[in-house]
C-alpha cells in the first residue's frame, strides 16, 4: 500500500482520543496546540482521516475515472464510511466537506485556509483515481504533512494506530499510557463497557495487548505514562516535543507546571479481593509498562543510582548501647560532640555545626548571616537551595552558569547583582568545586557574603586546601545519597566564631534564652545522638569509599571519551574529587539531546539513571531576569550514571554500550 506524505515544511498535530481530565489527553492537545510551530487538527478532519484509514483498502487507486465514474467511486466511498464507522454528526461533517470538494466548492475546514479543488471536468475526460483524489484532499486539508504526528490516547484506539502506520510511515505517536488498573475501572463506567470489574480487566487487557502489537511493527511512538506526566511535567513535554521535532518553548513549559493536576487513584475504593483479581488478569500490563502491583512488593531496580554507605547491623547496635547508657539522645549529646569533632580533624574544616539535614544547615546559614532581599543563584541545580531561600523569605535570582564545570558564571553573577542582593550563593555542583577565587573577588568588590551549597562535596579538597577556606559559610549535607552519609543529616561551618554561636542558637531554637527572650528565627535543626554515631563510624570508611569510586568512575571515562556526542563532566585543574557523581553530557549525531533517550533506555534494563537537573528540577515561580542558555541546555543533555563502591563492571559496560547505541 502506498503511503500518503505531503512535503511541507510547517509540522502539524493529527489529534486523536478522548478525555482523561487534566493530567490526560485533552490537556496534552490544548499545551502542544500553543507552541507556536503547531497547526492543531479539528475533530471533523480527524474522523475523515479516521474514515479513509478504514476503508482505503477498497479504492481503486491506480484506475482512471470519468467525472461519472469518480461520483459513483465517491457513493461507494460513503456508503462504506457510514457501515464502518456509524452516521454519526463528525462522519457527516467530514463526508459532506469532501463532498463539497468533490464538487469544486470553496469551504473553509477546521484550521485550514479556504480552497478549491480543479472545477468539474467533462463527462468524456479521465480524472486521477479515486484514491489519488482523496489523498489530494487530505494533503490539502494538512492531515499527512512530510512530519505527521499523532496524538493518541490508550490502547483502545490500536487500530486506528495502526492504520496511520501503514498509511503514513513517518507519522509519530505520542501515546499517553493510564495505569491497566485504572483503565480497567474506568470502562466500568463506560455504557459501552463491562459493569464488573474483573470482566472490565479482561477487556482491557486485551486493549493493551492489541497496542502492544501495533506498537511492536512500528517504532516512531514515544510512550509517556500519566504519573510520569504529573510528577514531572515539564520534562515529560520536554520529551514530547524532542519526540515531535518541535522546539522547546520556555512559555509553554511554564504554563505545563502550572496546568497539570495530580490524578485520583481509584483502587483504594476496592476490596482486596477483587484487586487481588483485577490485577491477576492485567499482571503482563502491569509488568510491560513498569506500573508496580499494589498486591506484590515493589522490586528495586537491579542497578540503582546510588547505594548508601551503611555501617554494618553490629557496630549500630554498639553504639546503640553505648547512647542507651549515657542518657543523652539528642540535644548535643557526647556523641554529637565527639563526632562534630572528628569531621573538623578529618576534614580541615572549622567549626562544624551539624544539623538534622542539609537544606536545614543553608536555613541557619541565611539566617545567622541577617540576609534579606534578593540572593543570586546558579540556574541550574537541585531544588533545595530556592527552597531554603524562600523558607527564609528571601528571593531567589537565577544567573547562568559556565561551562565546562556547569558550576555558577561570575560574570552572569556580576550582572545580576542589583543594590536589593544581600548575598551570592553558589553550588559546587556534582561535588566539583566552584569558581571559588573569582567568586570571592566579585562578593568582595559589591561588599557580599559569599556561601556555598556543598551538598554533594564532603572530603573535596581545592589546590590542596578544604572548600570551607573559602567564603564565608559552607552548607554540607550527609544524606543517605552521599558519598559520606549519616542517613539524614547535614553541617554548617563558618570561621566567624561569634556567626558560628549564632547558627549554634539557631538550631536549638535560639536557646539558652538571651536577657530580651529568643529570636524569631530560630528552629529545630538538632542532629541526634544516633545518626552522629552512624557518622563517626562512617567517616573511618570515607577514605576506602571515595578509592573505590574513584576506580569506577575511571572506568566509565575510559569507556566513554573520545565518543562523539559524550562529554564526562569533570572538576577543575586542583580537584581531588570525592567522585560523588559520574555526570555526563549527551548528544546523538544531529546534536539534540540524548538524555532522556538513554535514561529511558537504561530504566528498560533495569538500570537506574537521573536526569540531574533537567526542567522537572525547576522551582515554580522563580522569576528569570536575564537569559541562561548554559543551564538551559545542560538541563536538556546532562544525565547522572550509576556510581557507588563496588558498581560491577559489567553494570558499567552495560551502561556505556546502551550511551553509544543510542549517541551513534
Amino acid at each position: 500500500m502506498s503511503s500518503i506524505r505531503d512535503h511541507g515544511d510547517s509540522p502539524r498535530l493529527v489529534f486523536v482520543g478522548g478525555v482523561h481530565g487534566r493530567c490526560g489527553t485533552t490537556l496534552v492537545k490544548r499545551l502542544i496546540t500553543w507552541h507556536p510551530a503547531v497547526s492543531a487538527v479539528g475533530y471533523g478532519e480527524s474522523r475523515l482521516f479516521e474514515a479513509v484509514a478504514d476503508v482505503w483498502p477498497f479504492l481503486r487507486r491506480d484506475a482512471a475515472y470519468s467525472v461519472p465514474a469518480a461520483a459513483r467511486a465517491y457513493r461507494v466511498f460513503r456508503a462504506e464510511v457510514r457501515e464502518r464507522l456509524g452516521d454519526t454528526q463528525g462522519v457527516g461533517a467530514a463526508l459532506d466537506a469532501l463532498s463539497e470538494r468533490l464538487g469544486a466548492v470553496p469551504i473553509r475546514l477546521p484550521g485550514q485556509q479556504r480552497g478549491w479543488l480543479p472545477p468539474p471536468l467533462a463527462e468524456d475526460v479521465l480524472v486521477p483515481s479515486f484514491g489519488s483524489f482523496v489523498r489530494e484532499v487530505l494533503t490539502s486539508a494538512a492531515l499527512v504533512p512530510g512530519r505527521s504526528v499523532v496524538c493518541e490516547k490508550t490502547p483502545s484506539n490500536a487500530q486506528y494506530l495502526a492504520h496511520i502506520g501503514r498509511l503514513v510511515p513517518d507519522a509519530r505517536a505520542v501515546v499517553l499510557l493510564r495505569n491497566p488498573i485504572h483503565v480497567a475501572l474506568s470502562h466500568t463506567t463506560r455504557d459501552w463497557g463491562p459493569s464488573d470489574p474483573l470482566a472490565a480487566a479482561t477487556y482491557t487487557a486485551a486493549y493493551f495487548r492489541r497496542w502492544r502489537e501495533v506498537a511492536g511493527c512500528w517504532g516512531n511512538w514515544l510512550l509517556v505514562r500519566h504519573e510520569d506526566l504529573v510528577t514531572d511535567p515539564a520534562g515529560q513535554f520536554s520529551r514530547i516535543l524532542d519526540h515531535l521535532n518541535l522546539p522547546r518553548d520556555r512559555e509553554l513549559l511554564r504554563r505545563v507546571s502550572a496546568e497539570v493536576r495530580p490524578s485520583i487513584d481509584r483502587t483504594s475504593t476496592l476490596g482486596p479481593m477483587t484487586l487481588a483479581g483485577i490485577v491477576e488478569r492485567l499482571e503482563s500490563e502491569l509488568e510491560a509498562f513498569g506500573y508496580p502491583s499494589p498486591t506484590k512488593p515493589a522490586v528495586r531496580s537491579s542497578a540503582p543510582l546510588v547505594k548508601p554507605a551503611l555501617p554494618p547491623v553490629d557496630a549500630v547496635a554498639n553504639q546503640l548501647r553505648r547512647i542507651w547508657s549515657s542518657g543523652f539522645v539528642t540535644n548535643g549529646g557526647p556523641v554529637e560532640q565527639e563526632f562534630e569533632a572528628a569531621l573538623s580533624r578529618e576534614f580541615g574544616w572549622p567549626a562544624v555545626a551539624v544539623t538534622a539535614n542539609g537544606t536545614l544547615a543553608l536555613q541557619l546559614l541565611f539566617r545567622a548571616f541577617y540576609l534579606r532581599g534578593e540572593v543570586v543563584i546558579p540556574a541550574f541545580g537541585f531544588p533545595a537551595l530556592a527552597q531554603a531561600l524562600a523558607a527564609c523569605g528571601l528571593v531567589p535570582v537565577l544567573a547562568d552558569i559556565e561551562t565546562p564545570y556547569l558550576t555558577l558564571d561570575p560574570a552572569a553573577v556580576e550582572r545580576a547583582i542589583t543594590p536589593a542582593t544581600s548575598a551570592v550563593v553558589a553550588v559546587h555542583t556534582f561535588g566539583y568545586p566552584a569558581n571559588v577565587e573569582v567568586l570571592e573577588q566579585v562578593a568582595r568588590r559589591y561588599g557580599l557574603p559569599l556561601l556555598f551549597d556543598a551538598a554533594p562535596a564532603v572530603g573535596v579538597r581545592y589546590n590542596g586546601r578544604p572548600l570551607t577556606d573559602f567564603g564565608d559559610g559552607v552548607a554540607f549535607s550527609f544524606h543517605a545519597t552521599k558519598v559520606f552519609t549519616t542517613i539524614e543529616g547535614g553541617a554548617a561551618c563558618v570561621r566567624d566564631p561569634m556567626i558560628d554561636a549564632t547558627i549554634r542558637r539557631l538550631r536549638n531554637f535560639g536557646l539558652p534564652p538571651g536577657a530580651d527572650g529568643v529570636p524569631m528565627n530560630g528552629t529545630n535543626a538538632k542532629l541526634n545522638e544516633v545518626l552522629a554515631a552512624i557518622g563517626l563510624h562512617n567517616l573511618a570508611e570515607f577514605a576506602n569509599n571515595v578509592e573505590r569510586r574513584a576506580t569506577a568512575a575511571e572506568r566509565y571515562r575510559y569507556r566513554l571519551d573520545g565518543i562523539p556526542g559524550v562529554e564526562v563532566i569533570r572538576p577543575r585543574l586542583g580537584t581531588a574529587s570525592n567522585h560523588s557523581y559520574l555526570a555526563t553530557r549527551l548528544r546523538d549525531s544531529d546534536g539534540s539531546p540524548a538524555a532522556d533517550i538513554v535514561r529511558d533506555r537504561l530504566a528498560a534494563q533495569m538500570i537506574d539513571s537521573r536526569r540531574y537537573f533537567g526542567p522537572g528540577y525547576q522551582v515554580r515561580g522563580i522569576e528569570r531576569r536575564a537569559g541562561t542558555p548554559v543551564a538551559d541546555a545542560a538541563a536538556l543533555d546532562v544525565l547522572c550514571l550509576p556510581l557507588w563502591p563496588g558498581i560491577p563492571e559489567d553494570t558499567i559496560n552495560q551502561v556505556c554500550e546502551v550511551i553509544t547505541a543510542v549517541v551513534a
